[in-house]
């Protein structure tokens, strides 16, 4: 089993860094596939969350608000939930936003990279 990961070792020093091999500069493999129906798909999603960031917004002000004029510790924490909701609804908006350009943004970090 030692020299299993003497190997794997070996085989990552050989690539530009030590630390990582050649997986820093490849480009993640997409299964992309060229349904005329998804990007529809994806834009009503984006009109989706849209609509739920905008209720996540009004739901963190109204509750942090609350919470302060009331010195309430339990508002208070449902705003901050809802503001780390907002958060996870933003990645969302960025991975829906990958899709539907169908990957390019990872072409365009491997260029970046230097690959």
């Amino acid at each position: 089993m030692d020299s299993d990961l003497s190997a794997q070792s070996g085989s990552a020093a050989a690539g530009p860094h030590s630390c990582c091999g050649d997986s820093c500069y490849a480009a993640p493999e997409l299964a992309v596939t060229n349904d005329p129906d998804r990007a529809p798909l994806i834009r009503r999603a984006f009109i989706l969350e849209y609509m739920t960031v905008g209720w996540m917004v009004v739901e963190a002000e109204i509750a942090i608000w609350s919470g302060i004029r009331a010195d309430s510790v339990s508002l208070l924490a449902f705003g901050i939930d809802s503001l780390i909701e907002l958060a996870s609804a933003g990645v969302l908006i960025w991975r829906l936003t990958v899709e539907l350009r169908r990957g390019q943004v990872f072409c365009l970090l491997a260029v970046w990279c230097g690959q």
